[in-house]
């Protein structure tokens, strides 16, 4: 969707003009873009590859070194400038108010932890809660999405990418962030996995969860319901 058309102020996530170029000789790698996203909304980025899609949520989740890339313009969750937070205090809106699904579920996963205690873990750095009560909600999540409790008990690379992918969304299940954002979450999936995956990234929206969705296939953001902005060329907005 292009066009000039306003900025949510009530938006969950409301981005405008956000653009990533390199510091040393100040080339634009993704372009300017402006969209909002409210409670239990879709959008989708949708773009060939290299077209900033990545970047422009890598800069979101503040996860460009800020020596090698200049961000400009705004992004606000919650009226909350983004853009201007320290490390630690990003740390604490990742996984927290904003899960990330990202396009590898491998690079995600530590290899030497055990699927269970890496879920663990994870939960109970965003939530207060004893370990016992933490498996427990993993057991519950993974059930949800049709994954054996077995899994727990397995390491990342004996686990498919699927599966991966799955596990995933079950932290989210538990932590009930308020955005999700999937990068690419199928693209090493085949039609069977992508189907289960953009189903269960469904399930979350139907609970009031925002899905921002990165993509190269309008099919999937259709299929999610999404509003589309498309990313390269001239900027984006929605």
């Amino acid at each position: 969707m292009n066009g000039a058309t306003s900025i949510a102020v009530n938006a969950l996530l409301s981005v405008r003009d956000l653009s990533v170029a390199l510091t040393s000789t100040g080339a634009v790698l993704s372009p300017a873009v402006s969209f909002s996203l409210g409670t239990g909304e879709s959008l989708a980025l949708v773009g060939n590859s290299g077209s900033g899609k990545t970047l422009c949520v890598s800069a979101i989740l503040g996860l460009l070194d800020r020596r090698s890339f200049r961000v400009s313009g705004q992004a606000l969750l919650d009226g909350r400038e983004l853009l201007t937070l320290r490390e630690r205090e990003m740390r604490a809106i990742r996984g927290g108010l904003i899960a990330l699904i990202p396009q590898n579920p491998m690079t995600a996963f530590d290899p030497g932890v055990r699927i269970g205690a890496q879920i663990t873990e994870t939960v109970r750095a965003h939530r207060p809660q004893s370990a016992a009560a933490a498996r427990a909600a993993a057991d519950t999540a993974l059930a949800a999405l049709g994954l054996p409790r077995e899994v727990t008990r397995a390491y990342p690379h004996t686990l498919s990418g699927g599966m991966l992918q799955r596990i995933a969304i079950a932290i989210a299940l538990i932590l009930e962030p308020r955005l999700v954002i999937a990068d690419e979450a199928t693209t090493a999936l085949d039609v069977i996995n992508s189907r289960i995956v953009l189903d269960e990234l469904l399930r979350l929206k139907a609970r009031g969860t925002a899905l921002l969705l990165i993509t190269h296939n309008a099919r999937e953001a259709e299929y999610c319901g999404c509003k589309i902005v498309h990313m390269g060329g001239d900027a984006g907005e929605a």
